[in-house]
């Protein structure tokens, strides 16, 4: 559906390098990454905003240029951009007015993209009369109702408390995997970004750091750079594992040993001592249904996350740090 090839854009003090993707029919993939981190501008070359593009984008096979005159891409913003002077039907609807489509194929669009998105009894008020989650809807409506084949989101939900946010989610997955429809969604919130993805292309300094899916980048970060954004902070080099491990796992002078927060378990004694190395809790939080347990080891400060505690495990005990080998990860160093 999406194919980009060597394309370059260049501000003053920005710059895409170099950006080769495909993105697949009916898939959603999404642009992750820290501000200014070109998500944004990658997204919007393919909208054919940006000027001055270097390279080459193809939408269903044709330029962005036709692709557009075609009616193949629609783009929801962070801010809806409603029509202040139209109702929600009218605004809904006013891509396939200018477009001409007949009447009653204009209405049962209509009827069918609000009732998915549950407005459809807004039909009559004005964009200043809805609340900032129901402007985002009728702005989704307005731009699947025209049946793009690509689907282009600029972080449509960021403005949004976190309880709505999360059931825009919810709405927007069940709506495209109706639909079929191919979306290209841009954010800086990796849980957003693993809940709804199909694939994520993880996006640095205007370059594509990574891409893969939801579970290879947390199974299979190609680097500390990659390992840190999706939050895995247990990262030791070579050094930091020899001191814990000693010979048991050979961690090159350029390679990394990551151990993730929540394969991690503390126990305050237990015989087997083979997948374990001792500690200290330094403190312990709960958050979300989770405890969260710092504790250092030899100097070097872990991040634990478990669903339950021992009843005599507390702050300042000598504990047991237990790991899974098979969830270790060895990975690159930052380039």
């Amino acid at each position: 559906m999406v194919e980009i090839k060597n394309l370059e854009k260049s501000y003053e003090e920005f710059s895409l390098k170099n950006i080769n993707i495909e993105v697949e029919e009916g898939e959603f993939l999404t642009l992750l990454g820290e501000s200014g981190s070109g998500k944004s501008t990658l997204l919007r070359s393919m909208a054919g905003i940006e000027e001055k593009v270097k390279g080459s984008i193809k939408i269903a096979g044709n330029d962005v240029k036709t692709a557009l005159k075609r009616g193949d891409i629609s783009m929801v913003f962070q801010d809806p951009l409603l029509l202040p002077h139209l109702t929600v039907k009218g605004n809904v609807v006013f891509g396939l007015k200018m477009r001409k489509v007949e009447k009653a194929e204009k209405e049962r669009r209509y009827q069918e993209i609000v009732k998915e998105l549950e407005i459809e009894h807004l039909g009559d008020r004005y964009p200043s009369e809805l609340s900032g989650g129901q402007r985002q809807r009728v702005s989704i409506a307005r731009a699947l109702v025209m049946n793009p084949k690509l689907l282009l989101m600029d972080e449509p939900f960021s403005a949004l408390d976190t309880n709505l946010r999360e059931r825009m989610q919810e709405l927007l997955k069940k709506i495209q995997r109706h639909h079929g429809t191919t979306i290209v969604f841009v954010t800086h919130d990796r849980n957003e970004a693993f809940y709804l993805s199909s694939r994520i292309a993880i996006m640095r300094k205007g370059k594509i750091e990574q891409v893969g899916t939801p579970e290879e980048l947390y199974n299979m970060p190609k680097n500390t750079y990659t390992a840190r954004f999706l939050g895995m902070e247990n990262i030791l080099n070579s050094q930091e594992a020899s001191a814990i491990f000693g010979e048991k796992y050979r961690v090159a002078k350029d390679q990394y040993l990551v151990l993730k927060s929540e394969d991690l378990e503390v126990r305050s004694a237990e015989s087997d001592k083979n997948n374990s190395f001792p500690g200290k809790i330094s403190e312990i939080s709960f958050k979300n249904g989770f405890y969260y347990i710092y504790a250092v080891v030899k100097g070097i400060n872990f991040k634990i996350i478990q669903n339950g505690l021992e009843k005599n495990v507390e702050k300042k005990d000598e504990v047991d740090i237990y790991y899974k080998e098979d969830k270790l990860i060895f990975t690159e160093g930052e380039k």
